[in-house]
């Protein structure tokens, strides 16, 4: 059943005062005064993997997901081969990253990970892509960042999707913060 506010699962998706929700915060609060301290220590932003090469005690951790889907994209040229409908086992990661949690020695439960993207599969599931909205050419860089907009309110360590289309094709999104950082 969904709620009112169009989660599936309130107490996971940004519900204020959830246990989730509340441990989120906390650890985005961390990961801040980590990074800030980083800062002062050495004049700049650095970026999160030297972060995590810096400090033993950050961690990233990934849930892979499955879908079966059809697509066609509609905005490249006239005779295209991917202009046509067709269809992917599509394969994609959300990967979180921060801080380990002293009592718990984990940074976030894997079942949460699972309770926010689980809803987001079933609606990409066996159904064909161009008709989600936010979708309408749903190439594999739009896909994730479909994915992450979709996520990231109730997530703020996530720091990656990656969509798979084939076993030899990926596309890794990390968000419009490390975008915009790139274009100053």
């Amino acid at each position: 059943m969904q709620s009112t506010s169009g989660s599936f699962y309130p107490e996971v998706q940004g519900a204020e005062g959830s246990p989730v929700a509340r441990r989120s915060l906390e650890l985005n609060t961390e990961n801040e005064r980590v990074r800030e301290s980083h800062r002062r220590s050495f004049g700049a932003a650095r970026p999160q993997d030297k972060l995590a090469a810096m400090d033993p005690h950050v961690v990233e951790l990934v849930k892979d997901f499955r879908f079966e889907a059809a697509h066609y994209l509609p905005n490249v040229p006239e005779g295209h081969k991917c202009r046509r409908m067709h269809g992917h086992s599509f394969r994609g990661e959300i990967a979180v990253r921060g801080p380990i949690d002293a009592h718990t020695a984990w940074l976030i439960d894997f079942a949460d990970l699972k309770r926010v993207i689980d809803p987001l599969v079933a609606r990409l599931d066996h159904y064909l892509l161009n008709e989600i909205e936010g979708l309408a050419n749903p190439t594999s860089e739009a896909l994730a960042v479909w994915i992450w907009k979709q996520i990231s309110p109730s997530l703020p360590l996530l720091v990656r999707v990656t969509i798979e289309e084939t076993c030899t094709t990926r596309c890794s999104y990390f968000g419009e913060r490390r975008a915009a950082s790139r274009e100053r």
